[in-house]
């Protein structure tokens, strides 16, 4: 990729790739400790792309507060200090924040893991719930390094093309899959066994308002689901899904649908929703 050689080529300084609004400036530096002459003493949102050359289709993606620290400071999980960094560092006096960089940091991973082998310690960043309308505008900053990228890194500029675990359109269960039902008050779901794990079906209510207790993924994966359409409001109470979505577990789809772990009393029913 041109970006290693564009990061030996700029030397002993961050290089200044370009800017998003008032956002965020995309930096490039051949050593990640070159990232503490921006400002070592500042704290520094960000997220940042480590990069090798001997592995090309693999990048570590992660988010941090204080960038000079963390880049001076981590163990890049046994690779090897990398070849070039990318940074997606808050500019100074604008609007983006710790919790802005950990949903970015999702955001990132999700999309670049699309077409590369993305390690962020995870299966996915946890991120952190910041809100639809500043997710949307988080959304908004992604598309604005995507096109920063595909200048300089063209394997990176991948698009942001949907919520983790939203199926295609048709989507349905296999013949002699099993469907459950779980009723929970107004709200009323229905999964089924899908490709070693389960899905939640088009159709199903979700609780609108997470618990008290919920975790921060509920909120998450509720603002992902609402960006991408495949959420929609449904009375004072509900959400409704408008696609099917897959998760890895009975418990998963549970904690999706009433936004708590437990024990849901699901019943066994037919296709057609009489009670097995």
């Amino acid at each position: 990729m041109q970006i290693f050689d564009l990061a030996t080529a700029a030397g002993g300084a961050p290089l200044r790739l370009g800017s998003v609004s008032d956002e965020v400036d995309v930096y490039l530096a051949a050593s990640p400790l070159r990232y503490a002459i921006i400002d070592p003493k500042r704290a520094l949102p960000a997220v940042y792309i480590a990069l090798w050359r001997d592995t090309p289709d693999e990048v570590v993606v992660g988010a941090t507060s204080r960038l000079a620290g963390r880049m001076s400071n981590t163990s890049w999980r046994l690779r090897g200090t990398p070849d070039a960094v990318l940074a997606i560092a808050a500019r100074r006096g604008g609007p983006f924040v710790d919790r802005d960089a950990l949903a970015l940091e999702r955001i990132a991973a999700h999309a670049i893991g699309r077409r590369m082998t993305v390690d962020s310690g995870l299966e996915l960043p946890f991120g952190a719930p910041r809100g639809l309308e500043r997710y949307t505008q988080l959304q908004v900053v992604w598309g604005g390094v995507v096109q920063i990228l595909g200048v300089v890194a063209p394997p990176l500029a991948c698009a942001w093309t949907g919520a983790p675990g939203v199926l295609p359109h048709g989507s349905a269960p296999a013949p002699g899959a099993a469907v459950l039902e779980l009723a929970a008050g107004r709200i009323v779901a229905q999964v089924y066994e899908r490709d070693g794990g389960w899905a939640v079906r088009a159709g199903s209510l979700l609780r609108r308002i997470p618990t008290r207790s919920a975790a921060s993924s509920a909120f998450v994966c509720r603002e992902e689901l609402l960006f991408a359409g495949a959420l929609e409001p449904y009375g004072l109470h509900a959400l409704r899904l408008t696609r099917d979505v897959r998760r890895r577990s009975l418990s998963g789809c549970g904690h999706l649908i009433v936004t708590q772990r437990g024990v849901y009393g699901w019943q066994r029913i037919d296709d057609v929703g009489a009670t097995a």
